[in-house]
């Protein structure tokens, strides 16, 4: 799955920039440029997602891009980490069932996941391929 969100951009006032997310409207994220607020969107989007993983819930399913709206493209990584995620949420499997499977501890299994932190691409392959999702 592409975890391709779309956003709407509007000029709020007179040089300022806002930014909302139809799939979550709990996020809007203001700016005095339009590249600044685009920046902006995608570091609040991350943070966001890993909220959602924080409190173990499932990762809204962007919808289609709308005319007139913008897409916040996300770094392979977080999309790795949030098919890995939802994957095992759909699957009913725990972080140490992951950690088990791949000989590593659930805290490994946590910061693997969290979508603030660097991942060794290596570890996240493993994962993923535990998983058949590569």
């Amino acid at each position: 799955m592409d975890y391709l969100f779309p956003c709407e951009v509007d000029s709020e006032n007179q040089g300022e920039f806002r930014v909302r997310f139809p799939d979550l409207p709990q996020l809007e994220v203001c700016c005095t440029s339009v590249q600044g607020v685009m920046h902006k969107a995608s570091a609040a989007l991350i943070t966001t997602l890993n909220g959602y993983m924080i409190k173990q819930l499932d990762i809204p399913t962007p919808s289609r891009r709308a005319p007139g709206q913008r897409t916040i493209y996300l770094p392979t990584s977080i999309e790795q980490k949030l098919l890995l995620y939802q994957t095992m949420r759909e699957r009913g499997l725990s972080y140490s069932v992951l950690a088990r499977k791949l000989g590593k501890t659930e805290i490994m299994i946590a910061w693997l996941l969290d979508l603030l932190k660097e991942t060794d691409p290596k570890e996240l392959r493993a994962a993923l391929n535990e998983l058949e999702l590569t």
